[in-house]
This record gives C-alpha cells, structure tokens and sequence, in this order.
C-alpha cells in the first residue's frame, strides 16, 4: 500500500500517515493539535457513521478530537465502493443465475419428495442437511 501513496509531513498535501494500531489514539489527539494549529476553525475531521457493511469509528477515536472539529457523516468510501464497472455487474448477473438455479432445483427436489414419494418428514433441519 505505501508503494502508491505518497507521506508527507507537509499540511499543504497531507494525504495519509500509519501508526500502530495502540498508539492510534494518541497520534491523533496529537495529529488533531498540530492541525488545530494550521488550520484554525477550517479544520474538520470525518468519523464515518456506523452502517450496514461498517461500524464506524471507536468512541476511543471519537474522544481523541476536539468535539467541535469532528462531524459524524456517512463514509464517501462506501458511495464510490458502490458504483460497480461492466465486469463487477457482470460478475453479480452469474452470481445471480447461478443461486436461483439452486434454490429452484432444491424447491423442486422437495416438491417432488412430497407430491410424488409421500414424504412427510421435511423439516427445516432435514431440508438444512439436505442443502448443503
């Protein structure tokens, strides 16, 4: 990943910074002052809403900057993660065929066990068992 990004101590192109993962919380109560210090009111920090595929940002993390600097919004990494190319929708039509096929020829293997061989046993662990 550092391979196609660029660190920077510079405010100007300030584009990422790693840390490990316990000291997180006091880079960025760190990071969050010096910033404070540049940018003045301007600065506003990101913490993603919790959603469906994300859980969104640590209270810890929440806690490390000032109230006033952060904002709760919905992560713009989830709106570009959802407009899919040619290949990806193509990927999710086979995906697609392929499942209603199964569940359609699970349904008719049960149909048939019990219009035509009687069976009266059908239980959603039998039917379970018999699905995979």
């Amino acid at each position: 990943m550092e391979s196609h990004l660029v660190e920077t101590e510079s405010h100007d192109n300030y584009c990422y910074y790693f840390s490990n993962y316990e000291d997180a919380t006091s880079d960025l109560r760190d990071w969050g002052a010096d910033m404070l210090g540049a940018f003045g009111a301007d600065l506003r920090v990101l913490i993603p809403n919790p959603s469906v595929f994300l859980p969104g940002a640590s209270y810890d993390l929440y806690q490390a900057l000032p109230e006033e600097r952060t904002g709760f919004e919905n992560s713009p990494i989830l709106y570009s993660k959802s407009i899919k190319n040619q290949v990806e929708v193509d990927g999710m039509v086979r995906t697609h065929l392929r499942d209603a096929y199964a569940v359609c020829k699970f349904f008719a293997e049960i149909e048939n066990d019990i219009v035509y061989n009687g069976a009266e046993d059908w239980t959603e662990l039998s039917a379970s068992a018999r699905s995979t």
